[in-house]
């Protein structure tokens, strides 16, 4: 894993790395951390790592600090309110029965479309797993549907579940897969 691998599939990896590489990849994001202490990207993806080995945000005090250094877990969280705008980038996963979450910390509308729009023109973005295409096309079609464009995120949306056929929420909520 070199410096100028893709972010977004790093941060897939941290969220889905076998427990074998935890400590290798760990080893790897300490040390892009101890190079600039206060990189987000980096914090983001130690905080997913964290979760991936099962950090549980009970209470509501370690979870605002654990947010401020990148990324919050949450458990057993319902889909996305509707009616409230979407202000972060959110992943669900399931280990076991139990659905797992992992938002990114918050951002604006515009700051998610720009970043969305920088992962789909990403020369990786085809070597992703098919889920993480999936969620990607279908948070796009989620905003374009937001902001009126509904044949064009009805477009997107039919792209993502040829991709991924498990996914849902569109086009009340930002998009999940259950896996």
């Amino acid at each position: 894993m070199e410096p100028e691998l893709d972010s977004f599939a790093l941060y897939c990896l941290a969220a889905e790395i076998r427990p074998a590489e935890t400590l290798r990849v760990l080893g790897l994001i300490e040390r892009r951390l101890a190079g600039n202490p206060a990189d987000p990207e980096a914090r983001l993806y130690k905080g997913a790592l964290l979760a991936r080995l099962g950090l549980e945000m009970g209470d509501p005090g370690q979870a605002r600090r654990f947010l401020g250094a990148g990324i919050g877990i949450m458990r057993a969280m319902p889909p996305a309110d509707p009616s409230r705008p979407v202000a972060h980038l959110r992943m669900l996963y399931a280990r076991g029965t139990t659905q797992v979450l992992l938002p990114v910390p918050p951002m604006t509308l515009p700051e998610v479309d720009q970043g969305i729009a920088r992962i789909l023109d990403h020369p990786g973005f085809g070597r992703l797993h098919g889920p993480r295409r999936a969620v990607v096309l279908g948070m796009r079609a989620h905003l374009l549907k937001q902001q009126g464009q509904d044949r064009t995120a009805a477009r997107i949306w039919r792209a993502a579940t040829r991709i991924e056929n498990r996914i849902s929420g569109f086009p009340d909520a930002p998009p999940q897969i259950i896996l």
